[in-house]
């Protein structure tokens, strides 16, 4: 199956009547934007390689996205602020279609994922804390995304993490999960339940 510009009817519907949990209370907030972006093969999801001299997730595949600030009035707002920092989003190429469930980070933040189109795909890296943007395939990271159970200090618990490959880069942990629970509004069920 193709998927395609003409799917945004369906995840606007299905947000219509998402009931999103909204930020994890006593936790810093953070917020992150899942782009999407229309090819002439298939509807793309956007994705960062963050710099390797980074302190914190260098090397690792994430949304553009950070951290709160006392400017920001919203979360949203987060989204988009750091959206225009590290992949030099202009506002006007981005029509916001709404949030989905906030997740708690490894290192306690509440991260709060909002979905966008991307009108033109004119997404620059920073070269400071981004050191490549690029674009996946929805049909792409539906047939690949796989489970592993992996033993982390997750309250004691083994945890499955998906995961998937994509030209040598690997999007796995929080920024998968999130790519997982984005593809509910396409009615695209990835099995992330123990065997």
């Amino acid at each position: 199956m193709r998927y395609s510009i003409c799917m945004i009817p369906k995840i606007k519907e299905n947000l219509s009547s998402y009931k999103p949990s909204g930020p994890i209370a006593g936790l810093p907030q953070a917020a992150v934007l899942i782009l999407l972006h229309e090819t002439s093969e298939d509807l793309n999801v956007i994705y960062c390689l963050r710099s390797n001299n980074l302190p914190t997730h260098a090397g690792e595949v994430a949304f553009p996205g950070g951290k709160r600030e006392e400017k920001d009035e919203t979360l949203k707002e987060t989204a988009l602020r750091e959206a225009q920092e590290e992949v030099n989003l202009e506002l006007k190429d981005v029509e916001v279609l709404g949030e989905i469930s906030s997740v708690q980070s490894r290192f306690g933040l509440s991260v709060t994922p909002y979905i966008g189109i991307l009108k033109s795909n004119t997404l620059i890296a920073d070269g400071k804390e981004i050191a490549e943007v690029f674009s996946v395939p929805l049909n792409f990271i539906k047939n690949n995304m796989q489970k592993e159970q992996k033993s982390e200090n997750w309250d004691n618990k083994k945890v499955f993490f998906p995961f998937f490959e994509f030209e040598n880069k690997m999007v796995w942990g929080l920024t998968a999960y999130m790519t997982v629970e984005f593809l509910k509004l396409l009615d695209i069920e990835i099995d992330l339940t123990r065997k």
